[in-house]
């Protein structure tokens, strides 16, 4: 089987070769893959976008990024590299996907950690739409499938696995009706079973087999969780160090780390 060749996707070595505006968000999943704009081209790199926007909806955009004869999305999704025959280095200095990168550089996050997209997964930041350049070969199409805007981060309100820390609100039963702290319950322990099986999940993959940080954890989750109804309660659920913490737990938490029971 032939070695995938990595290319950067640092916007610095691009070689030339319901759409987010105005709104904050959270990346919740973020990967190389192909697209074919709903069947109307073949299938080309790109980048797969899913932000869980603030107080709204799942958005999921596809950042285009080149051409398959150049570069090939890898098989773990984290990345690209070249296809067969190809001297490519890096994307597409116009490529949506490039545009996109540079923006996020820009907004100061490190160009070194897009060597693995799953550094970009649990970003916060601010998205805008901006005009997307002319581009030679590409003729105007109404029927053009391709969105004629590129979305950009324009500030980033937190890194992955930044954040301030809280805890749990535990109910008072003194307060409240029996039946809702009952339900309160059930559904704390349905997202505690949740957040267990994820973090099980997570040490039993070679990439976690020393453990997972803690401030690598909400981000971790957040991945795991997406498509979850209760993955903002399955994020603050990790960021609690009273329930990381509990004896019940299969896993052990110390020093800021944590590791197979």
């Amino acid at each position: 089987m032939a070695r995938e060749e990595s290319i950067s996707s640092n916007p610095a070595d691009a070689e030339v070769g319901g759409f987010l505006d105005d709104v904050d968000g959270t990346i919740t999943a973020f990967e190389a893959t192909t697209f074919d704009y709903d069947g109307k081209y073949d299938e080309s790199p790109a980048i797969r976008m899913v932000v869980d926007v603030d107080d709204g909806d799942e958005v999921e955009q596809y950042l285009s990024a080149g051409q398959l004869k150049r570069i090939r999305p890898k098989k773990d999704g984290s990345g690209f590299c070249r296809a067969p025959n190809s001297r490519a280095k890096g994307l597409g200095a116009t490529a949506n996907a490039t545009l996109f990168l540079a923006s996020l550089v820009n907004a100061g996050f490190p160009a070194k950690k897009l060597e693995d997209y799953d550094n970009v997964v649990g970003l916060n930041a601010h998205f805008v739409a901006v005009p997307q350049p002319k581009r030679s070969g590409l003729a105007d199409d109404e029927d053009d499938a391709r969105p004629r805007s590129v979305v950009n981060v324009s500030e980033i309100h937190s890194m992955p696995g930044e954040g301030k820390k809280t805890k749990r609100k535990r109910p008072r039963p003194v307060e409240e009706d029996e039946d809702e702290t009952e339900a309160g319950d059930e559904a704390s322990d349905e997202v505690s079973e949740e957040v267990e099986g994820y973090i099980t999940t997570l040490l039993k993959g070679s990439k976690h087999r020393k453990g997972i940080s803690v401030e690598d954890l909400p981000a971790l989750v957040l991945q795991q969780a997406r498509k979850s109804k209760n993955k903002r309660a399955a994020v603050e659920m990790v960021q609690d160090e009273d329930w990381l913490g509990d004896d019940a737990r299969p896993f052990s938490f110390d020093d800021d780390l944590i590791t197979k029971a």
